[in-house]
């Protein structure tokens, strides 16, 4: 079913990733903020998402992504499949985003306490995405799958803010969930498709003469008719003085006193020998 038109926004909490090179060499701290308009989103929907970071390591950002990602898997029968795709995506310059910039070991090493440059960090990123100064718009298209859950299929839909490092170095994800559906029935649609009407106006059309005039004899009342219904009244039948079969008389005489033929009754036919097909059937008919 279509979802309400009343959109449903995200301020996603801040996450904060350590960043390492191989797996094991420290390099800091990059923590992702991120806001979507809307989270409910119809096929056809255009919807607005700010993104703020800040890089606290040395590691280059080389890129900012959001892309809302489908993920369809069915299992039944001890078999199952997975498969993912991306439904829409936008990126940001990293070299246009306030606090993206890496830094030097001694600049994190000379940093304030790790309470206060987290405030710091918190407090920058809200402003950020406040003031909107950082934001895409995706439209989300026409071929999206609907967001289901069921026993054997299921589609989940996500949307991933993602920062992509260098070779070896870990790249920082913030997950935002969505939802899709089909675009609403009625009232301006979202861009491609166009509003439904209400109702759709009924256009004359013209009327043959020679079939108006034939129409017409063919309901002519005929005569003496006047049109008026006479309903009667409903009848009621005495059945607490009904005789069934009507008045008693004497065998083979009719109530005008007439003699009548009397009406001769078969004798029945013995019964057939047994051990035979007739006997069998003569047992059926007079058991049932």
């Amino acid at each position: 079913a279509p979802f309400p038109p009343e959109p449903v926004p995200y301020f996603a909490s801040p996450h904060t990733v350590p960043i390492n090179t191989f797996c094991c060499i420290p390099n800091g701290t990059i923590t992702l903020g991120a806001v979507a308009d809307d989270t409910r989103l119809s096929r056809g929907e255009t919807f607005g998402v700010g993104v703020a970071v800040d890089n606290s390591s040395t590691a280059q950002i080389n890129s900012v992504s959001v892309k809302v990602k489908e993920f369809v898997s069915w299992r039944a029968g001890g078999h199952s499949n997975h498969e993912w795709r991306t439904v829409v995506a936008a990126s940001f310059d990293p070299l246009t985003l306030p606090g993206a910039a890496k830094k030097a070991s001694a600049d994190i090493k000379a940093a304030a306490s790790p309470g206060e440059a987290r405030d710091a960090v918190l407090h920058r990123l809200y402003e950020t995405l406040h003031s909107g100064s950082q934001r895409s718009s995706l439209a989300i298209p026409p071929t999206a799958r609907d967001t289901y859950q069921g026993s054997v299929l299921s589609v989940r839909h996500r949307m991933l803010l993602r920062a992509t490092t260098g070779c070896c170095v870990t790249d920082p994800e913030l997950d935002l969930p969505v939802c899709i559906g089909p675009p609403p029935l009625l009232g301006g649609g979202p861009a491609g498709y166009p509003a439904v009407p209400m109702g759709v106006p009924v256009v004359a059309l013209p009327v043959d003469q020679e079939e108006e005039a034939a129409s017409a004899q063919s309901f002519t009342k005929p005569d003496g008719w006047d049109g008026h219904v006479i309903i009667a009244e409903a009848v009621v039948l005495p059945m607490g003085e009904a005789v069934v079969g009507g008045e008693a008389v004497a065998s083979g005489v009719d109530p005008a006193g007439d003699v009548s033929e009397a009406i001769a009754v078969p004798e029945s036919a013995p019964p057939p020998p047994p051990g035979t097909l007739q006997a069998l059937r003569h047992l059926f008919d007079t058991n049932v």
